[in-house]
């Protein structure tokens, strides 16, 4: 597999804690990459996504985003986000 799985947080930031604790319980992410992405090291996604934060993408192997998801995330909400297919999400 080589789409992987990006969380948007933000230092301080208590939902982003319960985001990851409540991804790290979920059986249908082992065998995905997950990786915590702090925005304050990039400036165009605070702009887009600061509001909105925790905030859960999947990016493909070329890095580009094929979906994304915001907190509060559903089994449904991830089902969908691992099934969708390039820009299907």
């Amino acid at each position: 597999m080589t789409d992987r799985l990006r969380l948007l947080v933000t230092e301080h930031c208590t939902l982003c804690g319960d985001a990851l604790e409540w991804l790290l319980q979920r059986q249908e992410l082992q065998g995905w990459l997950l990786e915590s992405f702090d925005l304050i090291t990039a400036p165009a996604l605070i702009d887009s996504h600061g509001s909105r934060v925790p905030v859960l993408q999947r990016l493909g192997a070329d890095a580009q985003l094929r979906g994304e998801i915001d907190w509060p995330f559903t089994e449904a909400s991830l089902r969908s986000l691992l099934s969708c297919a390039d820009g299907d999400h």
